[in-house]
């Protein structure tokens, strides 16, 4: 017999999407802060700002990937038919 609920799992994909993502967003993270720490470690050499800008630059860009993508998958859990447009 067939059941109403044509999706069960869909909340669980959701929440392994939203894991997913935050491991991901926190590993980029760590980079971001290793290449600050190496350009800080590193700031007589010439080339020095070029780690610590990239690092200072892609931690919002990071942050403002992140957020949408764990603010949508919530949304799509706390709907009552998973299903809705």
């Amino acid at each position: 017999m067939l059941q109403n609920n044509p999706a069960p799992y869909k909340k669980w994909l959701f929440w392994l999407i939203i894991a997913l993502a935050c491991v991901a967003g926190g590993y980029a993270i760590l980079l971001c802060l290793v290449s600050l720490w190496v350009g800080i470690k590193h700031i007589t050499l010439s080339g020095s700002w070029v780690p610590m800008i990239s690092g200072l630059v892609a931690i919002p860009v990071i942050i403002w990937i992140l957020f949408p993508v764990v603010k949508a998958c919530w949304r799509q859990i706390k709907k009552a038919d998973p299903l809705d447009g």
